[in-house]
């Protein structure tokens, strides 16, 4: 099993999450000492925004199975030039081996079960 990997999504969002850190840490020190409950509150909403960010801006990558059943019905529905294009995406982000993104083009552009023109 491959280790998580974190990789930003958009670069937008972790400039959005480094300035509600900012807020976050304005607020504690100056918001809260100063304004007393409207410093609590800023703060607070500093702190959900800045967790929103983190958590929409960063994409845990996973390795998964091919041979996954929810994966493979959802490879079935595309036509073989989509699942291709599927299968160039997951090895471009090497979520797939080099082997395995071999191996399943190979079975895709062969007639017969899962190849050109059929449903399997």
């Amino acid at each position: 099993m491959r280790k998580v990997k974190l990789k930003l999504k958009k670069p937008r969002y972790g400039v959005g999450m480094a300035g509600g850190m900012a807020c976050v840490i304005t607020g504690l020190f100056l918001g809260i000492p100063q304004f007393g409950g409207a410093g609590v509150v800023f703060t607070l909403l500093a702190a959900v925004a800045t967790v929103f960010l983190g958590k929409e801006g960063f994409l845990v990558l996973r390795e998964f199975n091919l041979d996954d059943e929810k994966l493979r019905g959802r490879l079935r529905r595309r036509s073989p030039e989509q699942k291709l294009a599927t299968l160039q995406k997951l090895y471009e982000q090497k979520l797939i081996s080099k082997k395995q993104f071999e191996e399943k083009s190979r079975k895709l552009q062969q007639p017969g079960p899962g190849g050109p023109g059929t449903e399997g």
